[in-house]
Order: structure tokens, then C-alpha cells, then sequence
């Protein structure tokens, strides 16, 4: 078959990396790499108006378009191989799913040849060190047996995208656009310019707001 190009993208890079030196290492220049917002403890967190993910990094679906249109320049098929939420009380899934599926949406109307979007997991899974504790699945599933496959709340969001979307790519790309005319898809350089002013206002000298939102701080490079 052709060459294909997998995406896997959950996040601003810097929002969920401790080490600023390590992401311009392996990522210099990418969109995105712009900041990072620890706390005063050093823990990563995120800037007021998104929402933050148990695995501790934010709702960024900005960053998953510009990963989207980055990986389009090599000319190829698209496929995003991995991307969701750990989300134990299940109140944030389906926020994370819509605008991810809208932000991927905007990005095949913008010209990006997505071919496929993988979310992670399907069932709740052994999540390296943090064991069973995050909790990725569109089911729920527990170990001891108290709880065999039963499909979340929040999970039902992307149960309605891929009902309703085409399944044709032609016809996919028609109703991406037709969905953007109608306003009804989120315009990115607007939403990248109330970022950039977010960020811009956090960092000014003499900001004294710094330690609302969670003792935020932010880190800009």
C-alpha cells in the first residue's frame, strides 16, 4: 500500500514533559513547543479555561490540529494512532472527544488527509506505572471482575461521530467543509490568538496573577 504517516498527538508537547531541554531536542521549531505551565511544585498543569486530564495534561485540541497540519506537509495519508483521556470520574470524556473529533474535522477541511482516528483505549488498561489508576477506556473494566466491559457515558460522544460522519473519504472531506461554512467548527487562528494573548498576559512583567488557576505559573520559550 502507500506510505502512511501515524499521529500521536494528546497534548501540547510541553504541557505533559517536565524537561523544556529535551522537548526543543527532539521537537525544534514544532507549533506548540511554545510553553510550558508547571506549579509552583513543579507539577504540570494548564492555563485558566482548559481542562486538565488525571495523567496531568491538559485538553489541548489546538495542538492536535497543528500536529494534523504539520504532518500534511510530508504529503501523505494521516492516521491518528493514538489519542485520548484519562478521565476517572468520566465528566470530561466527552469534552475531550468533541473537540478533538471538531479539531481534526477543521483540519481535513483545511486540507489535511486524515485517514483514520484510533482513540485510546478501548477498555480501561494496565497504564505502565500508574497500574489501573488512569483510566483510558471507552469501557469501563476492573481487574477484580466487578466490572466486565460497560461502555462510559463520555464514550457515547464518539459512538454518535462515527454514526453520523460518511464513511467515504470524498464524502468525509464534503461534509468537513460544508460543517466549517456552517460555522460549525472551531476556527483555529482565532482560537491559537486567545491562547497566545492567554500566554502573553500570564508572562508580562509585573503580572500578579500568577498564582491564581492552581499556582499556576507559565514557562514561554
Amino acid at each position: 500500500g502507500s506510505p502512511s504517516h501515524g499521529c500521536s498527538r494528546a497534548t501540547s508537547p510541553l504541557a505533559c514533559c517536565r524537561s523544556l531541554q529535551a522537548v526543543h531536542g527532539l521537537l525544534p521549531g514544532a507549533a506548540g513547543a511554545r510553553r510550558s505551565v508547571v506549579t509552583w511544585y513543579m507539577k504540570p498543569w494548564c492555563l485558566p479555561g482548559e481542562v486538565m486530564t488525571d495523567m496531568y495534561y491538559p485538553i489541548y485540541a489546538d495542538g492536535l490540529y497543528e500536529a494534523l497540519m504539520q504532518s500534511s506537509q510530508y504529503g501523505i495519508p494521516i492516521y491518528i494512532t493514538e489519542t485520548g483521556i484519562a478521565d476517572r470520574s468520566d465528566k470530561n470524556r466527552a469534552i475531550m472527544i468533541d473537540k478533538y473529533m471538531r479539531a481534526t474535522l477543521r483540519a481535513i477541511a483545511d486540507g489535511a488527509d486524515v485517514r483514520g482516528f484510533y482513540y485510546w483505549t478501548l477498555m480501561d488498561n494496565f497504564e505502565w506505572n500508574a497500574g489501573y489508576l488512569m483510566e483510558f477506556g471507552l469501557y469501563a473494566w476492573q481487574p477484580d471482575g466487578s466490572v466486565d466491559r460497560k461502555l462510559k457515558e463520555g464514550a457515547k460522544a464518539l459512538v454518535r461521530y462515527f454514526k453520523s460522519l460518511p464513511n467515504s473519504l470524498s464524502a468525509l472531506r464534503a461534509a468537513a467543509a460544508r460543517l466549517v461554512q456552517e460555522g460549525e467548527l472551531p476556527d483555529h487562528e482565532q482560537m491559537h490568538a486567545e491562547a497566545e494573548e492567554v500566554l502573553h498576559d500570564l508572562t508580562a512583567p509585573g503580572h500578579k496573577g500568577r498564582r491564581r488557576q492552581g499556582h499556576a505559573m507559565v514557562a514561554a520559550t
